[in-house]
């Protein structure tokens, strides 16, 4: 279990996903995946730039707009919320990277 200060998460059996470069354009960084119950995305603590992404089919991730995670930092998308959507990321000059990992 992983507590956040909304509410507690079953990660379940997360399965590491190779990490991510991501670019100065939109990134798909996790396909849809309709069985998919969690999903942890972490920017590495080696970036220098803020990620940015954003979640569902045909969407595009903007630079200072939507949800952003800082160089180390994580974030848990759970049950209740658009897992089985794609995911894309951006970051302003490029060459950043994310870990992956998701649960069925």
């Amino acid at each position: 279990m992983l507590t956040t200060a909304k509410k507690r998460i079953e990660l379940g059996n997360h399965k590491e996903l190779p990490a991510v470069t991501v670019a100065a354009t939109s990134t798909l960084v996790l396909a849809a995946n309709p069985s998919r119950k969690t999903a942890i995305l972490q920017a590495s603590s080696a970036n220098t730039e803020t990620l940015f992404f954003a979640i569902g089919r045909d969407k595009t991730a903007v630079v200072d707009f939507g949800i952003a995670i800082d160089p180390g930092g994580i974030y848990v998308i759970g049950p209740d919320d658009w897992t089985g959507e794609a995911i894309y990321m951006v970051c302003a000059s490029g060459g950043m990277t994310c870990f992956v990992s998701e649960s069925e």
